[in-house]
């Protein structure tokens, strides 16, 4: 009887209250205050209708997400700036310490190389810039790379430097340009002042442009040659070098009609004869067309193929093929000179407890085993007829 009775509209109304109350609330200290203050919930419930006094969903309850705090997001970015800065100091005391033992490793050879008086390197050269120590002796790939290693070299110590500054600073981020010493430096530097010359430019030529709008009424352009010389910037030297150009073709092409039209008969002149970029364009052509003749008349004669290097009258295409074929002498003599070495010096003699000599006597072993498996199997089948 007593469960059968139904309850006053304001009693069901604060129990369902207080249910939301302790579903929403994050602890129970919370709620204590308010259970103290049953009796001015009590009345401010009855002056709301019954039927709006229902189960409202939890999302509706959830506690808003704090605003995020500018200091804090950029001291977790300062952090993480010098945990990376931290590893970029690891890995550059790693590397550091395989250029030195390289370093130490061809000193020694050198060394070597001037006690026994060889010609040749004692220990293996790998590398092309291991050949010589003067760079007269190099080839084209040994000037190459000692020149990209100490390039290398160069933006590795400057990086590790960086790296330090960050890394004292507490994370605070510090720019190559800082540097201008630094390789990374001198490119950021120049990037960051070609495109201020550029936008200076830019500008002024906004200004001059706004400057003859009251003239024209949609306005006036101006090329980026038009500004005086002190405020042009890079696109306007280049818009100035193209139109010189453009101005020596104009000269020269109306010389050339010019002197087309002189006299009572139209006659042709050619763009060689009045000189500009065309006159020059055109005496290549025409250098390289005299030699082919002259090649081919050779060639009839002597009824042999002759190269364009080869011939009385060498041309431009003799002048390019001596040049490329001087390159590749060059970078065959250094590949047989680093190959020689090699063949004398194999790392599986040398240092079989290297990485290379380890690599090269399982390689070496790998591909011998088939060989020394067919000779077992031949001497055993002799052994076999003999008997």
């Amino acid at each position: 009887k007593i469960f059968s009775m139904r309850p006053p509209l304001h009693l069901n109304a604060l129990a369902i209250c207080l249910i939301g109350i302790l579903v929403s609330l994050p602890s129970v200290a919370t709620f204590t205050p308010l259970l103290t203050s049953k009796m001015a919930l009590s009345a401010s419930l009855s002056h709301f209708p019954t039927s709006s006094w229902r189960p409202l969903p939890l999302s509706s309850h959830a506690t808003p997400e704090p605003p995020s705090d500018p200091e804090e997001e950029n001291g977790v970015g300062r952090m993480i700036l010098k945990n990376i800065a931290r590893l970029s100091l690891l890995d550059y005391t790693w590397r550091k310490d395989l250029f030195r033992k390289a370093s130490a490793s061809r000193l020694e050879s050198q060394a070597l190389t001037r006690m026994t008086g060889s010609t040749q390197k004692v220990k293996p050269m790998f590398r092309p810039m291991d050949l010589s120590d003067s760079e007269a002796e190099l080839g084209p790939l040994g000037i190459a790379e000692s020149k990209a290693v100490a390039w290398l070299e160069e933006v590795m110590d400057s990086e590790a430097e960086r790296a330090r500054q960050i890394v004292a600073g507490g994370g605070d981020p510090v720019r190559p340009a800082n540097d201008p010493s630094s390789p990374l430096g001198r490119i950021e530097a120049g990037t960051l002042d070609f495109v201020e010359s550029v936008a200076q430019a830019e500008r002024a030529r906004a200004e001059f442009s706004r400057d003859y709008t009251g003239e024209k009424p949609f306005g006036a352009f101006l090329p980026p040659s038009s500004l005086p010389e002190r405020q042009r910037g890079p696109l306007g030297e280049a818009e100035n070098a193209a139109k010189a150009i453009l101005n020596e073709i104009k000269e020269a092409e109306t010389i050339r009609a010019r002197l087309g039209s002189a006299g009572e008969q139209p006659r042709v002149v050619r763009p060689l004869d009045v000189g500009g970029p065309l006159g020059e364009a055109e005496r290549i052509v025409s250098d390289i067309q005299i030699a082919e003749k002259k090649r081919a008349q050779e060639k009839s004669t002597s009824g042999a193929f002759v190269r364009p290097m080869d011939a009385s009258v060498k041309g431009p295409l003799g002048e390019a093929e001596e040049g490329l074929v001087t390159l590749v002498e060059s970078l065959k003599s250094e590949e047989r000179r680093r190959y020689e070495n090699l063949v004398e010096n194999r790392p599986m003699n040398t240092d079989r407890k290297s990485v290379s000599g380890a690599l090269e006597s399982v390689s070496v072993g790998i591909l011998r085993a088939p060989v020394m498996l067919v000779k077992i199997a031949a001497r055993v089948g002799e052994l076999l007829k003999i008997e």
